[in-house]
């Protein structure tokens, strides 16, 4: 099977299902790991980038797709929608593991900072309406 994960900023993959990414991989799946902005709002976004690049490694992703949107300003719309599918339509994905709202509000309420919601919640929102190519229904998992 071939598994994408898509999540707004670099580490939040990790923190949210690297664990089932991972049990897939030893399984035998393919995984791929879609980061939608350049999270440069919690720092600098060449390291952040880098990192990612790392963990990929560590978790065995087949490969990693940056969107290098800007942190804090995504928005749903037809240019974010097609960014993902152009990566679905690449991955050929059989399910998609996406974020739901309670992740990043979670993630987010020790800084109290509502201004890091819009990025989950679109790429969120944005990943739902995904096509999956190979499926004849929408297969994406939330993860809490």
């Amino acid at each position: 099977m071939n598994i994408l994960a898509i999540d707004a900023h670099p580490d939040d993959i990790e923190y949210g299902c690297a664990g089932s990414l991972v049990k897939y991989r030893q399984q035998g799946h393919r995984i791929f790991l879609l980061v939608v902005t350049n999270g440069a709002c919690k720092g600098d976004s060449k390291i952040r980038k880098q990192e990612q690049l790392e963990a990929a490694r560590i978790m065995d992703a087949e490969d990693v797709f940056f969107g290098d949107y800007p942190d804090t300003q995504l928005t749903c719309g037809r240019e974010l929608i097609m960014f993902i599918e152009d990566i679905a339509r690449k991955v050929q994905p059989d399910f998609a593991f996406v974020p739901s709202r309670r992740t990043h509000i979670r993630t987010t309420e020790p800084w109290r900072k509502p201004r890091y919601l819009p990025a989950g919640r679109s790429s969120r929102t944005c990943s739902i309406t995904m096509a999956c190519p190979r499926r004849t229904s929408h297969q994406a998992f939330l993860w809490i």
